[in-house]
């Protein structure tokens, strides 16, 4: 926070004296000091709710974490895991799985364009399956 010395607060006063008017000046000091006081208070508040909600977040990734850390145990021995990549199961597809795959692509119209292209909803909408026909 800026810290205001005594000749500054001086120099503020005389000028807030000359602009304000001497019969105004302890209303409007009044007012100031509630306008101060309660933007005070809507800060604490703000703080203590972002406190709390920063808690509750903490607590809800600990507890994501643990129920990571529990799953994985479960599952660490489970499953056949590629010797090439053993860090993602499965591997390359054989190749009558592909087969199947490219069989059922072309049964839903896929045949490279999208599925948009195939049923037809690309005409004239330009982007870059258009330049492809």
């Amino acid at each position: 926070m800026a810290k205001i010395g005594s000749m500054e607060l001086i120099v503020i006063l005389i000028v807030a004296m000359l602009a304000i008017g001497p019969e105004r000046m302890p209303k409007a000091a009044r007012t100031l000091g509630r306008a101060v006081g309660s933007f005070k208070k809507y800060m604490n508040d703000a703080t203590s709710d972002l406190r709390e909600a920063s808690e509750e977040f903490r607590e809800v990734t600990d507890e994501i974490a643990d129920a990571q850390k529990t799953v994985r145990k479960a599952f660490k021995g489970c499953g056949r895991r590629n010797q090439q990549n053993p860090g993602r199961g499965g591997g390359k597809a054989e190749p009558q799985k592909r087969k199947e795959k490219a069989r059922r692509a072309g049964k839903n119209g896929r045949d490279g364009r999208g599925a948009r292209a195939a049923e037809g909803r690309n005409e004239g909408g330009g982007g870059r399956a258009a330049g492809r026909r």
